[in-house]
């Protein structure tokens, strides 16, 4: 292979990244996806197309990978600097970070991000994020799935119903575009890094556990989202209702029958929420909880 250049797609250093619901997800995506993030923190570069040749030189699969349309989509899922695509935003620092000590735990947050980026930050550019928790939600709805692929186009069919239906922040701005089992590939690409697993030889079975750091998260972002509870500031008690729970629940794919004991080990293996327990389960953040904070 003489080089790279059937596989890079150069992307302006300086985009608008418009609404849409499909989730791109080539062949080993959430690898390229850790690749690029890598690099643009080890090294300075001035295009992407910079970034994926060095990946090439250094023999990281980034090299080798389709990468159509990936830093669109890590700039609306605000991993990279908007007007730096080469720089890594806050986040996205803090998540590659993780893949240097607990590279199975990359993924799960890497899963974090997309299925809570519209709901911690609603709007037109983060829409991917909206159908991917979409996704997500009629599989925590439908399971156990005996075939996966067979399901596909319900979801394509409920995810578009949905989206026809709604109207919070960005879907009054512009058409938010097609969603196709193309989509769903995508969202594929993503689960089959979950572990412990959620997808499993075609089937889709709700978890029994997950890590402390999704489930620490996935309750941070009930705090910080200013559409799922509007009325919860950081400080306030929260009532583990039916509502917080499914939003809980599809976030980390666990069963809801283990949400509660799953929080209980979280709190303590980290002093960042606390439990209180009468004759309703609630809890309690003080503050955000940041990726940092649970490394």
């Amino acid at each position: 292979m003489s080089g790279v250049s059937t596989l890079i797609y150069l992307v302006p250093k300086y985009i608008h990244v418009t609404a849409k619901i499909h989730i791109e997800g080539g062949d080993r995506r959430p690898i390229a996806m850790r690749d690029y993030l890598d690099l643009i923190d080890q090294y300075n570069y001035n295009s992407e197309e910079e970034v994926v040749q060095d990946a090439y030189d250094r023999g990281y699969e980034l090299g080798e990978l389709n990468t159509k349309n990936m830093v669109p989509t890590l700039t609306s899922l605000e991993l990279v600097q908007e007007d730096d695509q080469q720089q890594l935003s806050d986040l996205g620092r803090q998540l590659i970070g993780v893949s240097i000590y607990d590279p199975d735990l990359f993924f799960e947050l890497l899963h974090w991000v997309y299925s809570t980026a519209y709901f911690r930050s609603p709007g037109p550019n983060r829409l991917i994020s909206w159908s991917y928790f979409k996704t997500s939600e009629f599989l925590y709805k439908s399971a156990p799935v005996d075939s996966f692929s067979g399901r596909k186009q319900d979801i394509v069919d409920e995810v578009i119903y949905e989206s026809d239906r709604e109207d919070g922040p960005g879907f009054d701005a512009e058409d938010p575009g097609a969603f196709s089992t193309k989509s769903v590939n995508g969202y594929q690409k993503f689960i089959e890094r979950l572990d412990p697993p959620v997808l499993d030889d075609n089937q889709i079975t709700l978890r029994s556990r997950a890590p402390d750091e999704l489930l620490l998260l996935a309750i941070d972002t009930v705090y910080r989202s200013p559409i799922i509870a509007e009325t919860v500031e950081y400080g306030d008690l929260l009532d583990l209702s039916d509502e917080v729970i499914e939003f809980i629940g599809v976030i980390t794919l666990l069963d809801p029958q283990s949400i509660e004991r799953a929080l209980e080990q979280a709190a303590g293996a980290y002093d960042l929420i606390q439990i209180e327990a009468d004759y309703r389960v609630r809890l309690r953040v003080n503050k955000e909880i940041a990726i940092d904070d649970l490394t």
